[in-house]
């Protein structure tokens, strides 16, 4: 399913037998361009992981 937000460049999930209204993965909704140039923040398991292959 595409969504009509962001004109279909997002997709949207769809899980289960039936359609359910789920958020777009792209805009969540919103319609807005994503923010690319932000710093992705890491979740601590991932943090502790790059500390770890650090060395």
């Amino acid at each position: 399913m595409k969504c009509t937000a962001c004109g279909g460049k997002g997709k949207i999930k769809a899980m289960g037998p039936l359609p359910r209204k789920t958020m777009c993965i792209r805009c969540s909704g919103t319609g807005a361009e994503p923010n690319m140039s932000a710093k992705k923040e890491l979740k601590p398991l991932e943090e502790i992981k790059k500390w770890f292959w650090r060395k």
